[in-house]
């Protein structure tokens, strides 16, 4: 059989392009259609001008997406396209800061930008904002996060970023140990669990406490929020709570708690209680506990498991 040549290759051409809309459509996030194809076309002269005349395009999506492709090429972009899209109030919330991120990314010198937009009343906007300071060495942004970190006033979501940007760059610096313990005690539970993590990453000799503060507190939340911490500080007391959890009727809580006590290799007649009467999640989990801890009478228990769960 004779084959046409050309045939074959514009339909393997065909393929890959597919291949790479799926790719390319997954990457970008973008519903635009034009905006995909338009990521498609590369070292082509011809192509990169006509992505250059979607700068000018009505459609911000589709500026943001050109001004990637273009970034992403190696293309010179004015960045005053760029900051008029980031500064334009008028434009919905994921547009401006998906523009911010291209700035942060691709331009020199974003810091002041990135510093002013960390001031705006809009708390979202100065959220994403100062979590990109966190990419920025520790004595460019430290003054900015301090500012926010010690002024309780800001929404619990402002300081939350500056709390996670100062855990990534200022790790080393001694301030941020007590600003962080102030906020063990805030009213957000979020809020609460982020400061707890900035305590991790310094390696505050607080954590195991405060651990077992939340554990033995009265709110269920954060309960299951700390439950996973206590495999990394497995303090008596700390087992102990998620072993008392296991006389309890919360499912979830005892999910959880049998999880960390598997992965802690705990030997404890109570979880052998996991195996009846709970969810398919609690028996599984009770089950790996005890195969972990390497119970000797495991084989006798799954015996009885089984004939409980026919009756």
């Amino acid at each position: 059989m004779k084959y046409d040549a050309k045939k074959v290759l514009r339909n393997l051409k065909e393929k890959m392009i597919e291949e790479q809309i799926k790719t390319i459509s997954a990457d970008l996030d973008s519903s635009n259609n034009l905006t995909i194809a338009v990521a498609l076309k590369v070292q082509c002269d011809e192509s990169v001008q006509k992505v250059k005349k979607f700068l000018e395009d009505e459609d911000p999506k589709v500026k943001v997406e050109s001004i990637k492709v273009l970034l992403n090429l190696g293309e010179n972009v004015d960045e005053k396209i760029v900051t008029e899209i980031i500064e334009n109030t008028k434009l919905p919330f994921e547009i401006r800061t998906a523009a911010l991120k291209i700035f942060v990314m691709h331009f020199k010198d974003s810091l002041p930008l990135l510093k002013k937009m960390a001031e705006s009343t809009y708390s979202k906007m100065n959220s994403v904002a100062i979590s990109l300071m966190g990419k920025f060495p520790c004595d460019e942004v430290w003054k900015s996060l301090e500012t926010v970190i010690l002024n309780d006033s800001f929404p619990s979501e402002t300081i939350q970023s500056a709390l996670k940007s100062a855990s990534n760059t200022c790790r080393e610096r001694k301030e941020l140990e007590e600003m962080a313990i102030k906020y063990v005690n805030y009213p957000s539970k979020s809020l609460k669990i982020t400061a707890l993590r900035v305590l991790m990453s310094v390696e505050s000799q607080n954590v195991e406490g405060i651990i077992e503060e939340f554990l033995e507190g009265k709110d269920r939340n954060l309960k299951l929020s700390v439950v996973p911490f206590v495999e990394e500080y497995p303090s008596k007391n700390n087992v102990e709570v998620l072993l008392e959890s296991l006389e309890d009727d919360d499912e979830e809580m005892m999910e959880k708690s049998l999880k960390v006590l598997g992965r802690l290799k705990t030997k404890d007649e109570r979880i052998r209680n996991g195996l009846f009467d709970h969810t398919v999640g609690v028996r599984i989990q009770s089950l790996k506990a005890l195969v972990s801890s390497g119970d000797s009478g495991l084989e006798e228990l799954m015996l009885s498991a089984v004939t409980m769960s026919a009756l």
